[in-house]
């Protein structure tokens, strides 16, 4: 995927994404095409730009994306949607993008959404955002990143607050056997979590090569994944 910078000849692009009622559900009222021009100016062709247009793999415009200053130490991010490319990974893979992003620069990160937006709530939560209350009407999901490098935990319990690129960046080395093994013994949701990140692994294939395992083996996986991440 590819997040860019706008230019002008996405005036239609971007209008096609504000001009959507299902859309623009949750967000406000749909735009027409005066609307569409000022926010392109104000929003995409600003200087920091606030939104970014946002590509899938063959660099077809799918939406935009935010990423704009919240605080002194915190981005905000998040994601717009065309419909027709909903229910594709994309918001997901976005925000592992922008995560990646926030992290390189040192700083942390918030979602702010509907309280009705369930999505948008699910993505912050797996990414391993925490809730920190209403403002203005939104739910605020929180991402600690700067100050303390994601990945740097001491209870494999604790699994899901690590994001998605850091544990496939981290674990690159581990055999698919031992994530597995370690993600025999954790809770349900964070066997979820890591089933949603690597994907590349048949979870239920290699539980049943492994057939009968003492605690112990589950135990010294789960030291291998935290060694691994520190």
């Amino acid at each position: 995927m590819n997040i860019r910078l706008f230019d002008e000849s996405d005036l239609m692009n971007l209008y096609g994404t504000l001009s959507d009622p299902d859309v623009m559900k949750y967000i406000e009222p749909v735009f027409d095409i005066n609307k569409t021009r000022e926010f392109l100016h104000s929003a995409a062709l600003s200087d920091p730009p606030l939104i970014y247009a946002a590509e899938n793999d063959n660099g077809k415009y799918i939406g935009y994306v935010i990423y704009h200053d919240y605080d002194e130490i915190s981005v905000e991010l998040g994601w717009l949607l065309n419909k027709q490319e909903w229910g594709k990974g994309y918001a997901s893979r976005l925000t592992e993008l922008l995560i990646s992003k926030a992290k390189r620069e040192g700083k942390n990160a918030v979602i702010e959404c509907d309280p009705y937006q369930a999505v948008s709530k699910h993505i912050a939560e797996k990414n391993g955002f925490v809730y920190d209350g209403l403002s203005d009407g939104c739910d605020v999901y929180r991402l600690t990143i700067g100050g303390k490098e994601m990945g740097l935990i001491e209870d494999f319990e604790k699994i899901s607050t690590v994001d998605a690129e850091t544990l496939r960046e981290k674990l690159a080395d581990l055999s698919p056997e031992t994530i597995v093994k370690a993600w025999i013994g954790t809770a349900p949701s964070n066997a979820e979590y890591l089933a949603s990140v690597f994907t590349s692994i048949d979870f239920a294939k290699e539980r049943s090569l492994i057939g009968a395992i003492k605690i112990e083996e589950v135990e010294a996986a789960q030291q291998q994944v935290l060694k691994a991440l520190n």
